[in-house]
């Protein structure tokens, strides 16, 4: 995946330590991984979302009481839905995943 905020046109990478991809289950489920494993729940990360035309609505966010999240965002934007990619925009930045298959 690759982010930017929504007044720039640069990109900025925050996955260094391994890949990580989150798969949309049909159920609504988000299953997070980093090199193929899934991961246990983690602080300011949605585990389940729901789709309504263009718009997602996150929730089951943990909020952590000693980790200070960048605003965990309850809600997205489907700007691109393709075979191979899944931009979603927020008030804050837009994100790019990529298909892994």
């Amino acid at each position: 995946s690759k982010t930017r905020a929504v007044n720039t046109n640069a990109w900025i990478s925050y996955d260094t330590d391994g890949i990580y991809d989150t798969e949309y289950r049909p159920d609504g489920a988000l299953v997070h991984r980093k090199d193929g494993i899934v991961q246990a729940r983690q602080c300011c990360s949605a585990n389940k979302f729901e789709r309504d035309g263009a718009r997602i609505q996150y929730s089951d966010l943990i909020i952590c009481p000693f980790v200070r999240c960048s605003g965990p965002q309850a809600e997205a934007t489907i700007t691109i839905l393709s075979g191979q990619l899944l931009e979603l925009t927020t008030d804050q930045r837009v994100t790019q995943y990529v298909a892994i298959r």
